[in-house]
């Protein structure tokens, strides 16, 4: 396994940097290096290491929130107003109703299992979106309107939406493999992200006091800290039945409100982090690519991801229609929100763990929906940001002046 581990890092390394200087996202050629050193090309990896993805897609989920929360700030998300919150809910519930209809028709799946497969397919990608996101802000790009932000806010809540109600389905089905449902567990979803948010104040609060109290002050110790308390919190919470992931964001935005002088050290060396950990996640994807699989699922399964990715770009033009941001900018924050890679990683191969029987397909349909949008979303992301979003200059407006001028246009006589 370690042979394994130093080969997909040293040539994971060299690939980043090789698509870095031609313009091309890394994400592409991490998933074309896992193919070929999977089963489907010269299967050289270690079975024990494949075997780890599904730990290592849940470490990559918590890392990539964890840097959401710390680069969110309250007061400004509150300024941004409702096009935010509607903005993580709107095109993931489209997209996710649409996903559940086409594969009940496509693949003739029961509902339970259907709304399985909608949710994990429908969740966008935070490895992708939420690193630009924060790129364009340390960069301006977009200040003008907050549109990073606004994506980056609307990215957390739907994931943690994503992944909070795919664990109420996933204890909702019973373990006889038929896909039988328990409506009463669906109904613990607000419980469990009431949870969830107390676990992220308690979280939060402690980690915040230690940081600016505690005995550690070297800065490996403070990140080891916050590391393991917030991956305790997360796969704890998710285990007593509360939104774990969700408190991993709000513990975030506390440890970046309570102990701001310690943000920055953080936020570099979680940035150092995750690039090791999007290496191994994105190689293990395509090492595990079914291509045989895939291509079963073939043009229906492409016919569905486009689909939904219709109805989740028609959700992010609701959302944002009745705010101040140009028509390129509500465009490229509903591209930004099209690409599909953590979720898929970390959870599609849930419903086959589970027994099943529609495990293979929805993991085949998983790892196509990534193969096929998260280079895609990536490029887009890179390539329409400085065409498509201004630069924040001299007297740009505040957050909340998104939501007063265009309520103030509303009310202008025509």
């Amino acid at each position: 396994m370690l042979v394994s581990a130093v080969l997909v890092l040293g040539l994971g390394v060299l690939v980043c940097h090789l698509f870095a200087r031609w313009h091309i996202p890394g994400l592409l050629g991490l998933i074309v290096l896992g193919i070929a050193l999977g089963d489907a090309g010269l299967g050289i990896l270690a079975p024990a290491f494949l075997a780890l993805s599904g730990d290592i897609g849940a470490l990559a989920l918590i890392l990539i929130l964890l840097r959401a929360g710390i680069g969110l700030d309250r007061s400004g998300l509150h300024g941004l107003g409702r096009a935010t919150w509607l903005l993580g809910t709107w095109p993931l519930a489209l997209e996710a109703l649409l996903l559940l209809a086409g594969t009940r028709i496509a693949f003739r799946l029961p509902a339970a299992e259907a709304a399985m497969a909608a949710l994990i397919v429908a969740s966008a990608a935070p490895a992708i979106i939420i690193p630009a996101m924060l790129s364009l802000q340390a960069r301006g790009v977009g200040a003008h309107h907050h549109v990073p932000s606004i994506v980056l806010a609307a990215t957390s809540i739907e994931n943690v939406l994503a992944v909070t109600l795919f664990g109420a389905l996933a204890a909702a089905v019973s373990g006889t493999g038929e896909g039988a449902l328990h409506l009463a567990a669906l109904l613990q979803v607000p419980l469990r992200l009431a949870a969830g948010a107390l676990l992220g104040l308690a979280g939060g609060y402690g980690l915040a006091l230690l940081l600016r109290r505690g005995p550690l002050q070297r800065p490996v110790e403070r990140l080891c800290l916050v590391l393991c308390t917030t991956i305790g919190i997360a796969l704890g919470g998710e285990r007593l039945g509360a939104a774990g992931y969700a408190a991993v964001v709000l513990s975030g935005m506390l440890i970046r409100e309570r102990a701001p002088e310690d943000t920055a050290a953080i936020s570099r060396h979680l940035e150092g982090l995750w690039y090791i950990v999007q290496i191994v996640l994105f190689v293990t994807i395509g090492a595990k690519a079914d291509l045989a699989t895939i291509g079963q699922v073939g043009m229906p399964g492409l016919a569905l991801i486009a689909v939904g990715l219709a109805g989740r770009a028609l959700g992010a033009g609701l959302a944002l229609q009745r705010t101040a941001l140009s028509s390129k900018e509500r465009a490229y924050a509903s591209l930004a929100l099209s690409p599909k890679a953590t979720v898929q990683a970390a959870i599609g191969g849930v419903p086959l763990a589970m027994g099943l029987p529609s495990g293979d397909m929805i993991l085949a349909l998983s790892i196509l929906a990534i193969v096929v949008t998260g280079p895609l979303g990536a490029c887009a992301i890179d390539l329409l940001a400085p065409r498509w979003l201004a630069t924040r200059s001299d007297g740009a407006p505040s957050p909340a002046t998104i939501r007063l001028s265009s309520r103030r246009a509303e009310h202008r006589p025509g």
